[in-house]
């Protein structure tokens, strides 16, 4: 898992992808679009401790990341 204190930071898309992240409970506690070429963020400072999955949508596929919140 990827810890987090404040901001998540996420690289790697190659075009634009949809994302959201899903609180324990399978709640989705934010969405977006990850741009290409670049870092995007996701700003977790209002989010309370503990674990996250980061779900990225490209198309067909779907990758799921587990995030910590400390």
């Amino acid at each position: 898992p990827q810890p987090v204190d404040d901001v998540l930071m996420v690289q790697g898309a190659t075009e634009r992808t949809s994302a959201r992240l899903m609180d324990a409970r399978g709640r989705a506690v934010w969405s977006g679009t990850l741009h290409p070429g670049g870092t995007s963020t996701v700003d977790m400072r209002s989010f309370g401790a503990g674990l996250y999955v980061l779900e990225i949508l490209d198309g067909p596929q779907r990758s799921q990341l587990p995030v910590i919140k400390e």
